[in-house]
């Protein structure tokens, strides 16, 4: 029984007793009642001796070991030849005489009645292993959000395994893949006002927010009730906890602006250009945007036709989703 990659479920105990019962009880009636099944019987090892081994002798076998052989993919295709000789062996021949076929007949209905029952139970088994993994939930949840979004900011996040495999499907498994066909008016990791929306584990859009940073600002700034203060025409150089990697990562910005104001971050040799929005009173607002970068510093510019601003945190690291849904 394997899943919806073809890797491998192991099935109860009784059910694998079962299966193992019902196969060797096929090949014993077969050598009884068909003198000439032995031939028919080696073409399935051959078969299956050839196929399974080509995949043990590939680059797959370095990688997965012999757990590839179990995987769906491989395990069917041996079932096109079993089906082929399970029809030489039930198919009367000319010179067989008539109690001999008759009784072919009968051990054939009966062991089609058992087989059929195991088919049967491995058919709900499968269904009960499978049925909680089903993607349909989640992309139904995604494209109904997706579709009632315009023009807002969207994490560009890799969908789940169990929707598309990103490993197989590597640089095209992501959220902008899956809804490209809808032409919607999206905007993916472009810098975002009060955050990125991010897909949830339910396929629901959620506020992301950076919520265990490997890099923050160090607190408390040098501006008291500011942080760091930005004025008009000056650099000023935010220093950081630690550096970062390189790798994709969110920069999230909070801070308190009576106007709206454009600012440069730059980060290491990387420049972005923002345009923070206005601050309500008494709130804190917040900006996030999307580097492919490693971190070592940070500094941030404002023109000098622009207001000052305080800055109250910085924070890079992995986005995941919050409690609040879109507005």
């Amino acid at each position: 029984v394997s899943d919806a990659y073809g890797r491998l479920q192991s099935p109860p105990t009784w059910l694998a007793l079962v299966l193992a019962v019902s196969a060797l009880a096929a090949v014993v009636m077969a050598l009884r009642l068909r003198s000439r099944s032995a031939p028919a019987l080696g073409l399935v090892a051959t078969y299956a001796l050839v196929s399974w081994g080509t995949v043990l002798f590939s680059s797959r076998y370095d990688d997965f070991g012999v757990a590839a052989v179990y995987e769906g993919r491989y395990l069917c295709d041996v079932l096109p030849v079993l089906l082929l000789v399970v029809v030489f062996l039930v198919t009367p021949l000319r010179t067989e005489p008539d109690h001999q076929s008759t009784q072919l007949r009968r051990v054939v209905g009966g062991y089609a009645v058992v087989v059929s029952c195991v088919a049967l139970a491995v058919s709900a088994h499968t269904w009960n292993q499978t049925r909680d993994s089903s993607p349909k939930p989640w992309v139904d949840a995604l494209v109904s959000d997706a579709r009632e979004l315009e023009g807002v900011g969207v994490y560009d996040s890799v969908a789940p395994a169990n929707v598309i495999d990103p490993v197989f499907m590597f640089g095209r498994a992501n959220v902008s893949d899956l809804l490209s066909p809808l032409d919607l008016d999206l905007e993916f990791n472009a810098p975002t006002q009060d955050g990125l929306l991010i897909a949830g584990s339910d396929g629901r859009f959620y506020q992301g927010e950076v919520a265990s940073p490997v890099s923050t600002s160090i607190s408390p700034g040098p501006q008291p009730d500011c942080g760091y203060l930005l004025e008009p025409g000056r650099t000023v150089r935010v220093p950081l906890t630690a550096s970062v990697y390189e790798f994709e990562w969110i920069v999230q910005i909070d801070y308190i602006s009576g106007t709206q104001s454009p600012v440069t971050v730059r980060l290491d040799e990387t420049e972005t250009d923002l345009r923070l929005a206005a601050t309500e009173p008494g709130a804190i607002s917040r900006h996030q945007f999307v580097i492919v970068s490693s971190v070592t510093s940070l500094a941030m510019t404002l023109p000098t036709d622009s207001d000052p601003l305080c800055v109250t945190q910085i924070s890079i690291g992995p986005l995941t989703p919050s409690a609040r849904r879109p507005g």
